[in-house]
């Protein structure tokens, strides 16, 4: 993807040495780096004493989760010799986030890589950093294409009836919207009721990782990376939610930039939950060429 179209001339960079670029002290620093060719570096403090290093390659969004989040983690972003980067003001990159959809796509399927990497831990690779998304979008429901059409104009979130009964589905108490490590692609918008999410870790202990209800998404990071599910999800009590294909959604997607913004927000959050899972952990166990602890 040529991101440089979507920024203005005269904000490029090329480093000449290894210099930090970015930094995080007590609040967001206000600019996001993105990263267009070559290797920056993050160093993340998870608390006092441990320390998270990571290196990051083209293309990609350092400090976006910073500022969605509203809080930092001290250290320093940098970008290493020959590197080709821009410091967006944080103002303007989210405005470029809600009227440009690609752009939007691309920092959520960033995000969500990032939270790969911090799930698979030892098995993080420079490949999976480098691996870039193969999904066929398709042509949406020409049904839902116009009601969404219809919604773009409306102040109201809430979708039509007849949407509802076509693309709703009734989970029982202890039915799964999807399992840990199968290949589907459906994200659902939870109408009604409330879903649990589990993950089993490497030692094989299921860990309850989340609850979510009414108005929220699950299933979303499958839609841009094309991996297989994360998590297990099931309901906690009787619930309806919207099932998307990959083809809906991105009508959906595109029409209301609200969708974006709280797509990104709940992986910003997610992202945020997983390193604080990482800060007692034994450093060998996340130790790789492209991210370990000190």
């Amino acid at each position: 993807m040529e991101l440089k179209r979507f920024v203005r001339r005269g904000l490029f960079n090329e480093s000449r040495s290894y210099r930090n670029v970015l930094r995080f002290e007590d609040r967001p620093p206000g600019r996001i780096l993105m990263l267009l060719e070559g290797r920056a570096r993050r160093k993340l403090e998870l608390k006092p004493g441990r320390n998270l290093y990571e290196n990051y390659y083209p293309i990609t969004f350092i400090g976006l989760e910073d500022e969605l989040l509203g809080r930092v983690r001290p250290g320093a972003a940098g970008v290493y010799p020959g590197s080709h980067y821009c410091l967006w003001e944080t103002e303007d990159f989210m405005a470029a986030l809600g009227v440009q959809p690609e752009l939007a796509r691309r920092a959520i399927f960033e995000l969500s890589r990032r939270i790969r990497i911090y799930d698979e831990r030892s098995h993080t690779t420079a490949p999976m950093l480098r691996r870039e998304a193969e999904i066929e979008i398709g042509a949406p429901s020409p049904e839902l294409a116009d009601a969404l059409y219809e919604m773009s104009f409306s102040d109201s979130d809430e979708f039509p009836p007849h949407l509802l009964e076509r693309f709703s589905r009734t989970f029982e108490p202890g039915a799964a919207l999807m399992r840990q490590g199968e290949t589907s692609l459906e994200l659902y918008i939870i109408i009604s009721g409330q879903v649990e999410v589990f993950r089993t870790n490497a030692q094989g202990q299921r860990i309850k990782i989340d609850e979510l209800g009414q108005g929220e998404l699950v299933g979303e990071m499958a839609q841009f990376d094309g991996l297989p599910r994360s998590a297990d999800v099931t309901a906690a009590g009787p619930t309806i939610a919207l099932a998307l294909e990959p083809s809906n959604f991105h009508v959906l997607f595109q029409l209301h930039p609200k969708w974006s913004m709280k797509l990104l927000q709940t992986l910003a959050e997610r992202l945020e939950q997983r390193r604080r899972d990482l800060e007692n952990i034994d450093p060998a166990s996340i130790r790789s060429g492209d991210s370990w602890l000190e």
